[in-house]
């Protein structure tokens, strides 16, 4: 297992001429510092960034060496990144401490296997190669990227994570935690919905028309609408265009199925985008079930769950079509999920809102 950590300057791990001719490495000898059994260190002749690989140096023999960590840092003390679990030799570390900080062939030769990379406090754009990689961002808005094309992917929602697995590319599959966007050679999507505006109103029985519209969703699953349809302009293109073109607003809405479900709806003829804009604005307060990941909710689980929730729709049952069941749908829906409250089928399978495209 490969551990990269980036530490709090903006380090980019796939930009390898930052780090080899940028602003914390020139392209002069470095300065050898130290050099013992346990470790190499130099200094650049003219940044005064700082290099460190640790490990079994063989001093009379140098090529037997085995290095199995690597850190660098800038002059004034700050941590550029901090690299474990290597097993790394002489030839690819080499480059490193005696030419100009050059990482190529340590990057390359290293990020091969199972790695785990965490982001620093920095805006980091990590890269796992191939494997199957664990991507922490950490803070700042941090960008996983990727060696192919958008249509060589899956993107799935698992949990607060994302899992990205390759269908062509060979990258593996990476689990990322805490990370912002996904670059892919021909693409940049956000994995963050945008902020609601100062003084937006929270949701409210027939105010919004699209309030569980989910614009990551749409266009992770409509890739050629990106760059031109944006994550704020997502909802307009469904309710103008999309929804007429058979595509979804998020990954559990069935207007085929809502329309069938419910008897009052399925005389009426309404088009997908209408019956969308009537889930939003009357259905989901009611408690109707939206699609078939909640055909067999079991509802008395999720109020016998959730003590505080039950003796809310108990007061108001009648505003759920007079279902218990019902309420505890418009909970988990409206704001259970974004809790992390737990669901199940009658089953005693979890509900799980997640989705892959």
């Amino acid at each position: 297992m490969t551990q990269l950590v980036f530490g709090n300057i903006a380090a980019n791990m796939t930009d390898l001429a930052r780090f080899g001719y940028g602003s914390y490495f020139s392209n002069e000898d470095p300065v050898l510092t130290g050099i013992s059994g346990t470790s190499v260190s130099a200094r650049d002749a003219v940044t005064g960034s700082t290099l460190t690989a640790g490990g079994s140096i063989n001093l009379f023999s140098p090529s037997s060496s085995v290095f199995t960590s690597f850190a660098t840092g800038t002059a004034a003390g700050q941590s550029l990144f901090n690299w474990t679990g290597l097993n790394a030799t002489w030839a690819m570390v080499e480059p490193v401490v005696s030419n100009g900080g050059d990482f190529t062939a340590l990057f390359t030769a290293q990020l091969g296997g199972a790695d785990t990379i965490t982001g620093g406090t920095a805006d980091d754009v990590l890269q796992g190669r191939q494997g199957n990689d664990t991507i922490s961002g950490g803070a700042g808005t941090d960008t996983a990227m990727f060696f192919g094309a958008r249509a060589a992917y899956t993107v799935a929602k698992v949990g607060l994570g994302w899992q990205v697995s390759t269908t062509t590319a060979g990258d593996g599959t990476d689990t990322l935690q805490a990370v912002e966007r996904l670059r892919f050679t021909d693409q940049t999507v956000s994995l963050v919905e945008p902020a609601q505006a100062p003084g937006t109103p929270p949701p409210a029985y027939a105010q919004s028309n699209s309030f569980l519209f989910d614009p990551v969703y749409y266009l992770l699953d409509n890739p050629e609408l990106v760059p031109g349809v944006t994550l704020q302009t997502a909802a307009q293109h469904y309710l103008s265009a999309g929804a007429a073109a058979g595509k979804a607003p998020n990954g559990w809405f069935d207007a085929t199925w809502y329309e069938a479900r419910w008897p009052d709806l399925t005389p009426l003829a309404l088009d997908d985008a209408t019956l969308f804009m009537h889930f939003n604005l009357y259905g989901v307060w009611e408690g109707r079930a939206p699609g078939p990941k909640f055909q067999a909710f079991d509802g008395a689980r999720y109020l016998r769950d959730n003590p505080d929730v039950a003796a809310y729709v108990d007061a108001y049952v009648d505003d759920f079509l007079g279902s218990r069941t019902n309420g505890a749908i418009a909970h988990y829906i409206i704001y259970g999920a974004d809790e992390q409250r737990v669901a199940y089928d009658t089953s005693g399978v979890a509900i799980d809102l997640g989705f892959a495209v």
